[in-house]
């Protein structure tokens, strides 16, 4: 529990608190033998209004797939530690350990509307290239082509794809990466 705490405060990411209120606190251990840090916002989240969800239809998601042969996926690491809490709202976040009293200055896991918050983190929240478009590895060109033609219809964050393969991201290579 130290080194998490420490950590976190090192990070950014907690701060000591004199919140009136507090979360339980606990790890429970993961598949490969790790500890994950929980926070029991049970109560916060019972009066917290949820932010609705939009989930995909899944015949709708099956049909922009179909075809297609090489699937990938970018998956922001600790994503809820890049949103910020609300200044002065700190407080609610608070969580009490046998090592003291604090709060978390960011998201984290547990809360009601994290996972819609993260999910809106992506920089491209709509799709640039229309549905029926199925690309394949050396497509660069046509996303481009069809980029340059829906370039009004592009969020200003929007990135020349053939800047993507540029970039170098952190890939998983164990599965004790992913967790």
């Amino acid at each position: 529990m130290e080194d998490y705490i420490q950590e976190a405060l090192s990070a950014g990411h907690i701060r000591p608190s004199t919140s009136p209120m507090a979360a339980g606190f606990f790890f429970v251990e993961k598949k490969d033998g790790g500890l994950r840090p929980c926070t029991d916002y049970r109560g916060l989240n019972a009066i917290t209004v949820s932010y609705p969800y939009p989930l995909p239809l899944v015949p709708a998601a099956l049909e922009q797939l179909q075809g297609a042969s090489i699937f990938s996926k970018l998956d922001l690491r600790s994503a809820y530690n890049l949103i910020r809490i609300k200044e002065g709202d700190e407080w609610k976040m608070a969580f009490h350990t046998t090592r003291g009293h604090y709060e978390y200055l960011v998201k984290s896991y547990g809360l009601t509307n994290a996972p819609a918050e993260s999910k809106n983190l992506a920089p491209h929240p709509e799709p640039i290239l229309p549905p029926a478009v199925v690309l394949g590895p050396i497509q660069w060109d046509l996303i481009e082509e069809i980029q340059r033609a829906h370039a009004d219809e592009a969020p200003p964050t929007a990135c020349p794809p053939s800047k993507l393969v540029q970039q170098r991201f952190w890939w998983p290579t164990t599965a004790q990466d992913i967790e």
